[in-house]
């Protein structure tokens, strides 16, 4: 057996899953590899991430062992999911070359797989960005755990008491797969590089004919719709690079389970001035036991209180709200920065 194929066993990941993901979204399963990878070659569950939010914010995760996934609708780059829609529908139509010999090496693999992919595909995308709901977090190297990165610092200066949330996240947990949960890291690209990518797509169909043809037709209909959304999702110009953005993506309209509805629940964020529809996802396992490798008590590490005019009153609340979910040794977990945003 292969370093890689240990490291995803014992991340509890279903091989042909994996294989699909291989196939299909070869830049975004070797970005997730590279990053994962310990120096042994085995998948490495103890990888750092950052949360940037406000103080009530992360107060809430806390109390309720739950974070909310926003609409894309009300995301920041609002704009880069529907620029990734518009570049799709282009990339997905007969003027395409690339796009033509795909559907023709899957028509012969499978028939009528494209057909399905492009159904589902066009229900999801009439609603566009309604349908798809986030959560950010940022790769973080374990230099940056002392104060942060001043980039988001500035970003987040405008909410009051801004803080980051540091949390071990596992890559291939089954829990994602149980949750129907995407997460996947962010790649930056230049106008014109998917095509790059699905002509090495139609390279790996070729070598995995006989793989492909074993599998139950609806998973990889799953696979192709998952390489399509997530190449609209989880692409953003290379000019934001520097943010090495993960994204949680949860898209109830087409992908869901038994498990994902009864555990992912739908709710309303009040903001100033609007209501927003919001999805909750779960990070206790007391809730149930499919959550215990995403148990916030387990995932976190530690949390940072960005600049604020109060910032030790707020570190104590902190500390007494993260001793009741049962984590240990808080007051060395929770930091207050001293860096001055300007």
């Amino acid at each position: 057996m292969s370093n890689t194929k240990k490291g995803l066993a014992t991340a509890g990941y279903n091989d042909d899953l994996a294989k699909l993901e291989e196939i299909f979204l070869p830049n975004f399963f070797y970005k997730k590899m590279q990053y994962y990878f310990s120096s042994s070659g085995l998948i490495s569950n103890d990888v750092l991430f950052v949360h940037y939010t406000s103080t009530e914010s992360a107060l809430d995760i806390i109390r309720e062992k739950r974070v909310l996934m926003r609409n894309a609708l009300h995301m920041p780059d609002r704009q880069e999911v529907q620029d990734g829609f518009n570049i799709m529908d282009g990339l997905l139509s007969n003027e395409n070359n690339h796009w033509v010999e795909f559907r023709n090496r899957i028509e012969v693999v499978l028939p009528g797989v494209v057909d399905r992919v492009m159904k589902i595909y066009s229900d999801h995308s009439h609603g566009r960005n309604d349908g798809t709901y986030f959560l950010s977090v940022l790769e973080h190297d374990e230099s940056e755990k002392e104060l942060g990165r001043l980039s988001m610092w500035r970003a987040f200066c405008g909410q009051s008491q801004p803080v980051a949330m540091f949390l071990r996240l596992p890559a291939l947990s089954a829990v994602s797969q149980v949750l129907r949960i995407f997460f996947n890291p962010v790649l930056y690209k230049g106008k014109g590089q998917q095509h790059l990518e699905l002509a090495e797509v139609i390279k790996n169909v070729e070598n995995h004919k006989s793989f492909l043809e074993r599998l139950d037709p609806d998973l990889v209909t799953s696979a192709i719709v998952s390489m399509i959304l997530i190449n609209v999702l989880c692409v953003k110009h290379k000019v934001f690079k520097e943010e090495r953005e993960w994204r949680c993506v949860y898209l109830p309209k087409c992908f869901t389970s038994e498990t994902s509805a009864r555990l992912i629940e739908p709710g309303v964020e009040e903001q100033v001035g609007a209501s927003r529809n919001v999805y909750k996802m779960p990070l206790n396992a007391a809730i149930d036991p499919v959550l215990s490798d995403i148990d916030l008590s387990k995932i976190f590490d530690s949390l940072i209180i960005g600049p604020s005019k109060s910032p030790y009153a707020t570190y104590e609340v902190f500390c007494d709200e993260l001793k009741k979910i049962g984590v240990s040794d808080v007051e060395s977990k929770v930091r207050v920065t001293e860096i001055p945003v300007r």
